[in-house]
């Protein structure tokens, strides 16, 4: 699995992660313009300058994941993915959107629009096969699974 092969599958370029000191958490996002609607669920892939798959994820929200929680939100995982840009210079973020599944679901005189995406199954099958080909999970991923 290589960024080439995941770029022919759909992924798509979706935003830049470099250091800067604008922000308090050492880093900024420079998106590009390969999505019209940036509020979407889907899989990411955060790469190094070399293609080298550093983190696979997924969010019910990419602009927001990228937006306000990588650049803003302490966490654990967020201050590693911070921490690494800002020791290693700038990582390119893929990502592959994926239309929301909406359901109607009556209750009584109630409904209720529900929605959910295959994200987090799609992010389980890559991680399971960045695994199983590379021996171990992305570095940015480790502790997972």
């Amino acid at each position: 699995m290589t960024i080439p092969e995941l770029v022919k599958q759909g992924f798509k370029l979706f935003c830049i992660m470099r250091p800067s000191d604008k922000y308090k958490q050492g880093i900024d996002i420079d998106f590009t313009d390969e999505l019209e609607d940036r509020s979407v669920p889907g899989v990411y892939i955060l790469s190094n300058s070399k293609q080298e798959i550093l983190k696979i994820g997924q969010s019910s929200d990419l602009y927001t994941r990228f937006d306000r929680m990588y650049k803003c939100i302490t966490n654990t995982t967020n201050d590693k993915v911070r921490a690494y840009v800002k020791d290693r210079y700038n990582v390119n973020v893929y990502v592959l959107p994926l239309k929301p599944i909406q359901e109607v679901f009556k209750l009584g005189d109630d409904k209720l629009l529900l929605e959910t995406s295959f994200a987090s199954n799609l992010e389980k099958h890559l991680l399971t096969k960045y695994k199983n080909d590379m021996g171990s999970l992305p570095i940015l991923n480790s502790g997972l699974m």
